[in-house]
Formats: C-alpha cells, structure tokens, sequence
C-alpha cells in the first residue's frame, strides 16, 4: 500500500506487488506515469542534485537506472582501491556498462561481465548486441595482459592508469569504451547526503539472499 506523491498531489496511490527470487523488476510507463515522482520518493529534497551528478557521471544513460545505482560494489571498491595504493599497491578500476537488450535495455548487473572476460558471449542469449564482439575482445584482451603483466593495458583500449591516492581512473568498459577520472564521486556525494550509509554486510545477513 504505498503512495507517492509531491507539493501535496498523490501520483501514485495504493501500489502493491511482490517480487520473487529470481524475478526482475522493470519500471516502465509513459510520460506522467510516475517514474520521476519515484525517484522523488527515494531521493527526496536531493533529487534534483543527485539526478544532476547522474547525468553528468552518466551521460547518455536511461534516467531509470538512478533506481538501481551500484551502492554495493562500486563505492567500495573505489575506497579499496584508494587505500591499497596508499599502501603502495598497483590497481586498476573498471566498470561494465554495457546495456543489454532484454526487459526494454537493463543496465549490466553484478557478474554480467563474465562472459566476456573468458570469451564466450556467443553461448549467453542475453549478450547478442550491437558491438559485443568487439567489447569482448577488449575486455577479455585485458584480463589475459593483466594476468601476464599486471598490468591491463593494450593496443585495443585508450591508455588506462592504475589509481592513485589522488586519482581513481576508471576504464568505462561499454560499446565504446574510454577512461574517465572520479567521475562518479560527485554522484555517490550527492546520494550519502540523502540515503543511509549503505552496509554490504546488512545485505549479505539476509538469509533470502543466496550467497
């Protein structure tokens, strides 16, 4: 039963559903349906400026996938990053950001990349896309350097830095791929100021999680 609304109007009044393991959720509608309002809702006062920081960490990218920004692994694999190269460790981060061509396009979710990282997209369904192959090459190209070298960087991909306390680049790993520096920290700022911390620990104690 919940309803959501704003400036004193209900837009959206009496929404109930269930979500099974297993199932995936999609928010879908015209314009005027609700999809803003439901950001509105979990952002609150800071919507307009965590929807500001999204499109400019995320240009060109479906508003929607706001809902489900990364809180469980990006945040604190760029902490992780940053302490181990305070420490003097060599690292190099990367984010898979393909959009897939099911459920009207789903942003690429936790372990989606693995098919690519051993080559084998032609065997996943879900991985028939526009530029696959070639994103493929690039990704699997990578891990196999890194695994010899440690280092990632080759002739298919712009020159890829390891982090440092400073600087966190990041290799945007999607149709086109390009590296970009902190580009997501003003996001993650903007969602702290409104959200509770978020606790990966919390998550994984839920016993409906299998894990």
């Amino acid at each position: 039963n919940v309803s959501l609304g704003y400036d004193g109007e209900t837009i959206v009044e009496n929404l109930n559903f269930k979500v099974n393991k297993g199932d995936y959720l999609c928010i879908v509608g015209e314009n005027g349906s609700g999809k803003s309002t439901l950001l509105k809702n979990i952002y609150k006062e800071g919507t307009e400026e965590v929807v500001t920081a999204y499109k400019k960490a995320y240009p060109g990218k479906c508003l929607m996938d706001l809902t489900a920004i990364d809180r469980c692994m990006r945040e604190p694999s760029k902490k992780l990053a940053a302490l181990h190269a305070a420490g003097g460790g060599r690292n190099f981060l990367y984010l898979f950001n393909p959009e897939f061509p099911i459920y009207g396009g789903k942003v690429a979710w936790h372990c989606a990349d693995i098919p690519f990282v051993f080559a084998n997209t032609s065997l996943v369904e879900t991985c028939d896309f526009d530029g696959a192959e070639e994103l493929e090459e690039k990704i699997s190209s990578s891990f196999l350097t890194f695994a010899r070298t440690g280092d990632p960087n080759n002739s298919l991909l712009p020159d890829w830095a390891k982090t440092t306390t400073g600087c966190q680049p990041t290799m945007i790993f999607d149709t086109s791929c390009e590296v970009r520096n902190n580009f997501d920290d003003k996001l993650f700022e903007e969602i702290n100021k409104v959200l509770p911390p978020f606790s990966f620990f919390a998550v994984m104690d839920n016993e409906e999680i299998q894990h």
